[in-house]
């Protein structure tokens, strides 16, 4: 079973819904999330959405997911925290925010 879950990381309904997925999945070892980042709550969105996929490019993106969603505020100095936090190569995961890879695919999952 695969669940596509489109997210917002300002979104309080996505963030209870995440300790539901995550429910889910330590029960059913045959359920696979694909998590789709869909900032639509403003600019914050955007830049919280771009680090979890550059942190993904790292193999990390679960990681960044679950401290992401601890922070009040996404501002790009909490979210540098985090990437220190979980031991990206921040050099790169800078570099990565805004690359061609994490453009296309807020693109993609927005439908564009």
């Amino acid at each position: 079973v695969k669940i596509a879950y489109f997210f917002d990381f300002n979104c309080g309904h996505c963030a209870r819904q995440s300790e539901t997925i995550k429910a889910v999945l330590e029960k059913n070892k045959d359920v696979e999330v694909v998590y789709k980042n869909l900032p639509v709550l403003g600019p914050s969105s955007e830049l919280a959405a771009r680090a979890a996929m550059a942190a993904h490019q790292q193999r990390k993106f679960q990681e960044f997911y679950k401290e992401t969603y601890k922070l009040r505020e996404k501002t790009p100095e909490s979210l540098k925290g985090v990437a220190k936090k979980i031991g990206l190569d921040v050099t790169q995961w800078e570099k990565d925010i805004n690359g061609e890879a994490v453009s296309a695919e807020i693109a993609h999952v927005r439908g564009l």
